[in-house]
């Protein structure tokens, strides 16, 4: 019974995010990655059985490589892209040339080290890429 009245008497604390808290967090994201960030970079999640690379090669188009498309000697073929980065929903929406459009959500970017996206309900953890 004294357990009890401890329980039923002990202060508790509930925390929670108002709206200033969710876009002071969103204003320090669309701070850190932008897509001048993104510009001249490349990005490999470096695994073998569903490859992907991310060529970034200016502020609104790159090139994709992963293991749907790939020529005759077993490499990766460019398959080229527009895109372009929502900082308010941290989605970067690329659109292949050859038709089709993914979303990426950005979970999190460190410039030069690692960009953590999600994707089809899979999380991508990308790295600078190095041949």
């Amino acid at each position: 019974m004294a357990v009890a009245a401890m329980v039923a008497g002990a202060p508790m604390t509930m925390v929670s995010c108002d709206e200033d808290d969710v876009n002071t967090i969103v204003n320090i994201i669309s701070e850190i990655l932008s897509t001048n960030d993104l510009a001249g970079s490349q990005w490999d999640n470096r695994d073998d059985k569903d490859r992907l690379v991310l060529s970034f090669e200016s502020a609104t188009s790159g090139n994709l490589y992963d293991y749907t498309k790939m020529d005759s000697e077993g490499y990766m073929t460019a398959q080229a892209f527009t895109y372009t980065l929502d900082t308010t929903n941290n989605i970067i929406t690329i659109t292949l040339s050859s038709g089709g459009t993914r979303r990426y959500t950005v979970q999190s970017f460190t410039k030069g080290s690692s960009l953590v996206l999600s994707y089809g309900g899979k999380t991508i953890t990308m790295y600078p890429y190095t041949e």
